[in-house]
């Protein structure tokens, strides 16, 4: 596989890549104007894995002979670069690394005992063919920097420094920066007290495992930014004896480390830590995080610290002083697991962003907050809200004093305890029927629920005793909040009589208990019952479109015949109503091949509506049929089901994608999703493939995610910027894309040649 260039400029990029790994809300390099499309596909040529190298090169294709190197020699052998000291000298000063020009032969690397070093600083930098290090018989005791030292080595696997024990190094910044391969590392012969930074010295170490850190008992590490960013592998960290006193940048430090279980940081010591941005993002593993050693720290940014940290239950945070906090976006985003949060020390005052804070934290059920709380902060409209639906259903949050709260009801600036519960919703909880029939004793009421009554609710009655109308009230506890109340009727029963006479009844005619011989069938259609036991204790309630026969088996089964209804205006709103009187309420119902919502009150609604969680447009004013597919609402184009809900996130509509806002409005342009940005044409259809906008082109792949650095389309190796524009006749590294952005191989390009992996072969 193709290696990574290794200069700075690589490295802003690999910060770019990571800031979309934390959901940023623009590019890399601002795409500042959508720019038309036309132009033809690229001219695709034959080609291989390209391997970059950006450093300058030897004109020789060999370094087989002993070369001068400060007091020392070296050469490279058969794919063994060999240190030494010069002849007639048992040890010898390093000077220069001259054997960086040969980098492509080097596949290891081994230092014969006398050779020293004052600095290792980009020892290997973008060895990318070593695969191992022997650095035993180096004196590096006197090494003040190691920043560098590896960056890029991606085939390395096996490295032993102990040539490195006793030294103590200023800078150990990007030590490993893209060491893909590395499984493990030990570093604990090095003293780290003299090292200010070791930001990026594991950045994208994908396949690392083991790491033993340098002795950091009482560093002077200021910045351990990106240290262990995209380490995916790395499972276990021992940070008992870290203690770093004067850290104040932390941003990504863990992000990416998909594996980590546990993080303890109670050692660090440190107060000054001012930038934790995306410090846990992704550690989607993450279960356990002990943040008292920052106890005191007043960071200025905390986005996206915990974003994706998809398995952790409960977080500790009262260890932090936010009250200088600006920005505090996505902080606990897509946190699936998480249960408790304790935020009564949070001072969010100075907060001017905390954008989807609580978002996809649909598991959270209990959150402290304090007097300094206000989901507002420095604003006047809300920033954020605590998370208000779970699947369908809507969210509400109960206080200490029992109180509900819809999310956006809570009171700012109180310290207050809040208990999350699903808001009880006829989807939740129903009556089988609204008409009962009063034999002597209370009426016992089917519910259609799987809910449990003393477990998930209380129900009250006022009348379930009497003729007349009743009604039941079910309140939510445990974890479900709200009340609903249901209204019913209780009839006298009529005498028994035998079928068919006493069936044979016009619409809107009750009947009590019925006796029907075994063997008799319903021969009109209009005249229904249901029954699977030996009667139906409620009455069932028909019209004509759920008309079918029914035989009976002898059994005893209660039975209502309704009429259809008609649609009545009474000067406050439309309502519909059968024939015996009876309405709809707080339900859905189809009336004439459309289905309509009804209020607490039966009146029809319209517009915009949400029901169980969901939205749903119910057509302009005194409309109120539900509508599915495609809508263009207020200048937007919205997608709802076969179910009439609106769709929001990706969905796929007649063999192309789209991607709907939080608010259900259609997106177009360049949007970025989890990291990775897509085109969506001014039809809102995700782009997939080659792209070509205003000259430029773009590769989006069969997933419609846009390429970015060397990407394959087919046989062909292609190059792409952070923003994503390919590149076309210009060397990338020790490569060559020419006009088509193909990657050229074996041949000549500008007078040097390129083999057939397209990597420059020096006086080939």
């Amino acid at each position: 596989m193709w290696s990574q260039s290794c200069n700075k400029a690589r490295r802003v990029v690999s910060a770019a890549l990571g800031a979309l790994l934390v959901f940023s809300t623009c590019p890399t390099y601002a795409i500042a104007e959508q720019l038309g499309e036309g132009a033809d596909v690229p001219v695709t040529q034959s080609g291989a894995a390209p391997q970059v190298d950006d450093a300058s090169q030897d004109s020789g294709s060999e370094a087989t002979e002993w070369r001068q190197s400060g007091e020392c020699v070296w050469r490279v052998a058969d794919g063994v670069l060999e240190v030494r000291p010069a002849d007639g000298l048992a040890t010898g000063a390093l000077g220069d690394f001259d054997w960086l020009r040969y980098k492509p032969l080097i596949k290891s690397a081994v230092f014969l005992p006398g050779v020293g070093a004052s600095t290792c600083e980009g020892m290997f930098q973008g060895c990318d063919q070593m695969t191992e290090a022997d650095l035993s018989g180096l004196d590096g005791s006197s090494v003040t920097s190691l920043t560098d030292m590896f960056d890029g080595c991606s085939s390395l696997t096996s490295v032993d420094l102990g040539g490195l024990s006793g030294s103590s190094p200023d800078e150990a910044a990007y030590m490993f920066f893209g060491c893909s391969s590395l499984v493990s590392v030990d570093l604990s012969g090095i003293n780290g007290s003299d090292i200010g930074s070791l930001e990026g010295m594991f950045n994208s170490c994908s396949e690392l495992v083991s790491v033993a850190l340098p002795d950091l008992g009482n560093s002077t590490v200021t910045s351990t930014q990106a240290m262990f960013f995209n380490c995916a592998k790395l499972a276990e960290l021992d940070l008992a004896d870290v203690h770093m006193p004067l850290l104040s940048n932390m941003e990504n430090m863990f992000g990416g480390c998909g594996s980590l279980a546990s993080v303890d940081l109670s050692a660090l010591g440190s107060s000054s830590v001012t930038d934790m941005d995306s410090l846990f993002s992704g550690c989607s593993a993450l279960e356990r995080i002990d943040l008292s050693g920052l106890a005191g720290s007043s960071p200025k940014a905390m986005n996206y610290l915990f974003m994706g940290c998809s398995s952790i239950e409960e977080i500790d945070l009262t260890a932090l002083d936010v009250s200088r906090a600006k920005t505090l976006n996505y902080l606990f985003y897509n946190c699936g697991k998480l249960r408790r949060l304790d935020l009564s020390s949070f001072d969010t005052s100075a907060v001017i962003q905390m954008e989807d804070m609580f978002g996809n934290d649909a598991s959270l059920r209990e959150v402290r907050l304090g007097q300094g709380f206000s989901f507002c902060g420095a604003k006047q409209e809300p920033l954020c809200l605590l998370p208000s639906s779970m699947d369908t259903h809507a969210l509400g949050w109960r206080s200490s004093s029992g109180q509900v709260y819809a999310a956006s009801e809570i009171p700012a600036n109180q310290a207050e305890t809040y208990r999350s519960g699903i808001v009880l919703d006829t989807g939740l909880i129903s009556l089988f029927s609204r008409y009962y029939v009063y034999d002597g004793s209370p009426v016992s009421l089917i519910l259609t629920t799987g809910l449990t009554e003393g477990v998930d609710y209380t129900a009250s009655y006022a009348n379930n005793v009497d003729v007349g109308t009743g009604s039941v009230t079910f309140v939510g506890i445990n974890d479900y909040v709200g009340s609903l109340t249901f209204d019913f009727d209780i009839s006298q029963g009529v005498p028994q009589v035998d079928a068919p006479e006493g069936i044979v009844a016009s619409w809107g005619q009750r009947l009590s208990e019925v006796t029907l011989p075994e063997g008799w069938a319903w021969d009109n259609p209009e005249q229904v019952v249901t029954s699977s036991t030996d009667y139906v204790d409620a009455w069932a309630t028909f019209t004509p479109e759920d008309t079918r026969n029914y035989v009976s088996v002898a059994k005893v089964v209660r039975v209502q015949i309704d009429s259809d209804g008609s649609w009545a205006w009474d000067g406050r709103g439309w309502w519909w109503h059968r024939y015996d009187g009876a309405y709809p309420k707080s339900c859905w119902k189809k009336i004439g091949g459309s289905w309509y919502l009804f209020d607490a009150a039966g009146y029809m609604l319209d517009g915009w509506q949400c029901s169980g969680g969901s939205w749903y447009w119910l057509g302009g004013s005194g409309d109120g049929a539900m509508r599915t597919g495609w809508q263009k609402l207020g200048g937007s184009w919205y997608w709802f089901d076969g179910g009439g809900a609106m769709a929001t996130g990706w969905r796929q509509v007649g063999g192309s994608w789209y991607l709907l806002s939080g608010s259900g409005a259609m997106l177009s342009g360049w949007q970025s999703v989890n990291g990775a940005w897509y085109w969506l044409g001014s039809s809102g259809a995700m782009a997939t493939s080659w792209l070509n906008l205003g000259g430029t082109w773009y590769y989006l792949g069969d997933s419609g995610a846009m390429a970015a650095g060397w990407f394959q389309v087919g046989d062909v190796w292609y190059w792409a910027d952070a923003s994503g524009a390919m590149a076309h006749d210009r060397w990338v590294g020790d490569c060559y894309v020419t006009s088509s952005g193909a990657m050229a191989t074996s041949t000549r390009v500008d007078g040097y040649w390129v083999d057939a992996d397209g990597k420059w072969v020096p006086d080939a």
